[in-house]
């Protein structure tokens, strides 16, 4: 039989029309966030010093006041229900995989009637110096470059015999790019793959990625069928 599907999707700015996490640092971490973006563009930070620096000035004992600002300001990207009401009927694996905080992540889920979609994303926890700082659940494999490795749950999903399709927008979804069986993007994450020569579909919305599943549905067909023939 050929493989099933998995769809791993990105959160912030892939799955909602806006980035939710940096919304979030922009209203409420305190002075001195800024020079995060500075140092990374002059190559002192990456991707997750970029994020871990920002997330060290979020109040923590603010969480509950972050985490109704993030529910009035995320808006999942149209098609998302059809997109994961199909893949249900078709018994394909989704998940979001997100290097934003589980504390908006699991609740602008829950608020969608999500609740029940598998997510992998990591908390926010005090350091030992006292400062916010990233912590992962069991089970969570981190990468050094990015936080969340996705990497990682992508290749679950190839374990477990599946084809993968990486839906995402933004510089924490480069490294999973080489490693997807299709990569459908948009923003910075298409600029990247053009850049790179790595192939990808181009979206605006869900719609556009249920029609690409569709169609990777309807390339699995023929090989069904010759592999029914050949236990003729």
């Amino acid at each position: 039989m050929p493989p099933s599907l998995a769809i791993l999707i990105d959160f912030d700015g892939t799955l909602t029309t806006r980035d939710v996490g940096d919304s979030v640092v922009r209203k409420f971490a305190s002075a001195g966030w800024r020079e995060a973006m500075t140092r990374f563009r002059t190559g002192q930070f990456g991707i997750r010093e970029l994020w871990e620096f920002e997330i060290s000035h979020l109040p923590i004992s603010r969480i509950p006041e972050m985490t109704e600002y993030a529910l009035s300001i995320a808006v999942p990207r149209p098609g998302l229900h059809e997109l994961l009401q199909y893949a249900a009927q078709r018994g394909i694996h989704a998940e979001v995989a997100s290097n934003g905080l589980s504390f908006y992540v699991d609740a602008v889920l829950e608020a969608n009637g999500l609740d029940r979609l598998v997510r992998a994303a990591p908390d926010l926890d005090t350091r030992p110096d006292g400062r916010p700082g990233l912590a992962f659940a069991d089970g969570l494999r981190q990468c050094p470059r990015t936080g969340l490795c996705k990497c990682d749950r992508l290749w679950s999903q190839r374990r477990a015999g599946r084809r993968v399709i990486f839906v995402g927008d933004g510089i924490s979804d480069m490294c999973v790019t080489d490693q997807a069986d299709l990569v459908i993007a948009r923003a910075s994450l298409a600029a990247h793959c053009e850049q790179s020569g790595i192939p990808y579909k181009l979206f605006h919305d869900f719609f556009d990625v249920l029609e690409e599943v569709k169609g990777e549905e309807s390339h699995r067909a023929p090989s069904e069928s010759r592999s029914e023939d050949s236990r003729d």
